[in-house]
């Protein structure tokens, strides 16, 4: 957007504003209401310039305090409040959405990568207009939508990375394919460079839900803390424009009797890398905490409390899920069953972050 171009559109927004008339963002533009010629102002912002470039400036005008408190009756009366991006019911009534940004938390190993990536191919299917823009500095797009081939048609991961695949597997991984096709137009992913400025510049002129994996990877400058501060400030900026952003979070390690471990069950906003900043400029804060194996003789079918340590909009609500990792699946505690016997098609997998002690775990992404 050139400096004329912003020039142009302010002046039609003060003009709206100085005439009387209300403004209201979605996502096609600015809508300008109240009685009298109000098309003076809506039509060459709606005929003239991009969605995004009038978007863009309208969040960025000063507004009083009266502007302010009228929107929001304004609002109120059309019955206009908080979006929360539809789930299934899996996950239903988690903060995420619009103009919110929603951190999880969570060891290396624990899942949260794999929680996030289920949660937006649930989303879009929920969310019929919406996209997903996935920033991953840790994997590759392939990576991630094996994983889903995996918890769709229940195939091993290890089949599928060596491409070792019987006949019917092959007609499961081509079903599940079947089922995530029509997904792929409304998911956008960043290539490298993974730098906050390149970020920004492919962010630009966007919107949706940005997928952020995770966000101290993305933090310039020598200073971590600082660069963490950077790395909040963007996604705000990013939020108040309308996108709703689910960023990961790395986590600290704590301190036992064998010396530095991470340990799920104890985390707290705290354990955060580098969490002043995230704690502050969050709107909703999850920590993936382990609560031990569903069943003793199967260690890698665990039960998780997706614990709520933060929501700034509202009451904090906790999920009790199940993470079963061969299947690279997360679910409800109480739909979710699980025997020795039935993932015993997994028996071949030992790179469990899980096994022996509770508050160790390998240094592994999932």
């Amino acid at each position: 957007m050139t400096p004329e171009i912003a020039a142009r559109i302010d002046s039609l927004l003060r003009g709206a504003t100085d005439a009387g008339f209300s403004l209201h963002a979605h996502d096609w533009g600015i809508e300008v209401v109240g009685e009298g010629a109000f098309w003076v102002y809506s039509q060459p912002l709606f005929d003239e310039f991009r969605p995004e470039d009038v978007l863009e400036r309208y969040h960025a005008m000063p507004k009083s305090s009266k502007d302010i408190f009228n929107g929001l009756m304004d609002r109120l009366r059309r019955g206009q409040g908080d979006v929360l991006y539809a789930t299934g019911d899996w996950i239903e009534g988690m903060e995420v959405g619009p103009g919110k940004i929603s951190i999880v938390a969570a060891p290396p190993g624990f899942g949260k990568t794999t929680f996030a990536m289920q949660y937006a191919f649930d989303a879009i299917d929920h969310n019929p207009d919406l996209t997903v823009y996935v920033a991953n500095a840790e994997m590759s797009f392939e990576v991630l939508v094996k994983r889903e081939l995996t918890r769709r048609s229940g195939v091993p991961q290890k089949a599928l990375r060596f491409a070792d695949l019987t006949p019917g597997q092959i007609a499961k991984v081509e079903a599940a394919a079947a089922e995530i096709e029509p997904y792929l137009p409304r998911i956008v992913v960043m290539p490298e460079p993974y730098t906050l400025s390149d970020l920004q510049k492919w962010a630009d002129g966007r919107c949706g839900l940005l997928l952020l994996d995770y966000l101290q990877l993305f933090a310039p400058s020598d200073d971590p803390r600082l660069g963490v501060n950077m790395v909040m400030r963007e996604l705000r900026h990013l939020a108040n424009q309308g996108w709703g952003v689910l960023a990961l979070s790395a986590v600290t390690r704590g301190k036992n009797k064998n010396g530095s471990a991470y340990d799920s069950s104890q985390l707290t906003m705290a354990s955060l890398k580098e969490s002043g900043e995230i704690e502050f400029s969050a709107d909703s804060i999850y920590l993936l905490r382990d609560q031990g194996p569903l069943d003793p003789a199967d260690e890698k079918v665990r039960r998780v409390d997706l614990h709520s340590g933060k929501n700034r909009h509202g009451e904090r609500v906790s999920h009790d899920l199940v993470f079963d990792m061969p299947k690279s699946s997360f679910g409800r505690a109480e739909s979710t069953q699980s025997t020795a016997e039935r993932y015993s098609e997994f028996d071949e997998y030992e790179d469990n972050p899980f096994s022996g002690a509770s508050d160790s775990y390998l240094e592994a992404s999932f």
